[in-house]
C-alpha cells in the first residue's frame, strides 16, 4: 500500500477501460485510511491523468475521503485546506460532507474567519448545515474569546439542541455575560430543549463565583430545575461557606439529603465547616448520622482526617488516637493528614511527637517538611535544643 502511488502510471494505462468513479473513490478511501499524504498524491495524479481514461471521473467522495484523512493530523491541515480550495475553484463542487469536515478543521485550527467563509460558501450553494457544524462554529468563537461573534453564531441556529445550550452556557458565563446565559436557558426550556446537568452546574458555579449563587438557585427553581448532583451542590456549598453562610450551606445539604443524594464529600464539607465555626456539636451529630443505618459506612479517610485534626487541635489527643485506630481498623487509607495534627498537638511532649512520627513511618507514609517541622517545634518548645539539632542532623531533610 505504501508504494501504490508509484505504480499509478502503469496501473492507469492498464485499467483505462475499467477504472470507474467508484473504483477511484474506493482507492482514495483506502489510501486515506492508511496514509492521507499518499492519498493526496494519488488524487493529484488521478486528476491529471483522468482525461486519458474513458468513462472515468474523480468524484467528490474521493476528495472527501482524502480531506478527512488529512484533517486527522495538524501537520497535514494545510494540505486539506489546499485540496478544499481546489474543489471550490475547479471542482467537483464540495458537498455537505466536505463542508462539515473542512469547517470542523478550521475551527480546531482556530481559523474562524475561514470557517465562516466556508459556511457562507455552503449556504450560497444551497446546502443546509447540520446543527453539529453550527454548534462547532459557535464553540470556536467562544474559545477564541470572541463572544460577540459566538452569540451571532448561536442566533443563526434555527433549532438549538442540548449541546447548543451547553456551548452557549459555558461560553457566556466565562465571558461574564450571566444574564445572557439565563436568557439562553429560559429560551431553551421554552422551546422544549433539555438543559442538561452540565449546563445547570455551570450556571450555579459561575453565579456563585460572582456572589449571585442564591439568584441562580432561584432561577433554576423557577424553571423547574435544581442542582441535580451532589457534585454541583458541593461546589455551591463551598461557595456559601467561603462567604460565611454556613446555614445556607446546611440548607443545601439538607435538601440533598432529603433526596437521598448526599454523599461523603458533602458530609465532609459540612463537618469541616461546623468545626471551623465552633459548632462542634453539629459536626459530631453529622458524623454520627453519616453511618447510621448503613450496611457500608459512608465516612471516608477524609472524614476521619477532619475529625482527628479537630480533636488534636482541641487538645484531646486520646480522642484523636481513638479515631486514628478506628480508621485503621476499618481499613481506610491513612495519610499524612491523619498524623501531622497529632505530631503538632504534642508540642509540649517531644517524646510523644517522635512516637507519632515513627507511627507514621511504620504505616509506610513518607514524612514531609510539615511533619519534620512539627517534631522540631516540639523539641524547641520544650527547650531541648540538643535533641533538636540531632534531629536535624540525622532525620530532617537538608532544606530544614
Amino acid at each position: 500500500m505504501a508504494h501504490l502511488c508509484d505504480l499509478f502510471p502503469v496501473t492507469l494505462e492498464r485499467l483505462r477501460l475499467k477504472l470507474r468513479k467508484r473504483d477511484i473513490d474506493l482507492l482514495c478511501r483506502k489510501l486515506a485510511d492508511y496514509d492521507p499524504v499518499r492519498a493526496l498524491e494519488a488524487l493529484t495524479l488521478l486528476t491529471r491523468s483522468i482525461k486519458r481514461i474513458p468513462r472515468a471521473d474523480v468524484g467528490v467522495a474521493a476528495y472527501n475521503h482524502t480531506i478527512r484523512g488529512l484533517l486527522r493530523e495538524p501537520a497535514t491541515y494545510p494540505d486539506a485546506y489546499t485540496l478544499y480550495s481546489r474543489m471550490v475553484e475547479r471542482g467537483p463542487p464540495p458537498d455537505l460532507l466536505t463542508y462539515k469536515a473542512i469547517i470542523e478543521g478550521f475551527v480546531r485550527d482556530g481559523r474562524m474567519r475561514e470557517a465562516e467563509d466556508a459556511l457562507a460558501h455552503m449556504l450560497k450553494a444551497g446546502l443546509e448545515p447540520e446543527i453539529f457544524t453550527l454548534n462547532s462554529i459557535a464553540d470556536g468563537h467562544f474559545k477564541a474569546g470572541d463572544d460577540i461573534e459566538a452569540v451571532a453564531a448561536l442566533a443563526r441556529i434555527p433549532h438549538p439542541d442540548t449541546y447548543t445550550v451547553g456551548i452557549g452556557m459555558r461560553g457566556l458565563t466565562r465571558a461574564g455575560r450571566l444574564d445572557d446565559a439565563v436568557r439562553l436557558v429560559e429560551n431553551a426550556l421554552g422551546n422544549g430543549v433539555e438543559v442538561n446537568e452540565v449546563a445547570r452546574n455551570t450556571l450555579l458555579q459561575e453565579f456563585g463565583r460572582a456572589g449571585r449563587g442564591e439568584e441562580a438557585m432561584a432561577i433554576l427553581a423557577r424553571l423547574g430545575h435544581g442542582p441535580s448532583s451532589a457534585r454541583a451542590v458541593a461546589a455551591f456549598m463551598e461557595m456559601e461557606i467561603l462567604r460565611g453562610n454556613v446555614d445556607a450551606a446546611r440548607a443545601l445539604f439538607d435538601d440533598l439529603s432529603h433526596r437521598g443524594a448526599a454523599d461523603a464529600v458533602t458530609y465532609n464539607i459540612m463537618i469541616k465547616a461546623y468545626f471551623k465555626h465552633d459548632r462542634a456539636y453539629l459536626a459530631t451529630a453529622l458524623f454520627d448520622a453519616m453511618d447510621a443505618g448503613r450496611e457500608t459506612p459512608l465516612s471516608t479517610s477524609a472524614t476521619y482526617a477532619i475529625l482527628i485534626s479537630n480533636a488534636a487541635n482541641s487538645g484531646d489527643l486520646a480522642a484523636a488516637e481513638r479515631l486514628l485506630k478506628t480508621a485503621k481498623a476499618r481499613g481506610l487509607e491513612l495519610t499524612r493528614s491523619h498524623f501531622i495534627p497529632l505530631i503538632a498537638a504534642a508540642r509540649a511532649d517531644p517524646a510523644l511527637a517522635v512516637r507519632y512520627f515513627r507511627n507514621m513511618q511504620f504505616e509506610q507514609i513518607v514524612p514531609d517538611d510539615r511533619a519534620h517541622a512539627a517534631v522540631l517545634a516540639a523539641f524547641t518548645a520544650a527547650g531541648d535544643f540538643t535533641p533538636a539539632q540531632d534531629w536535624i542532623d540525622t532525620s530532617a531533610p537538608a532544606r530544614l
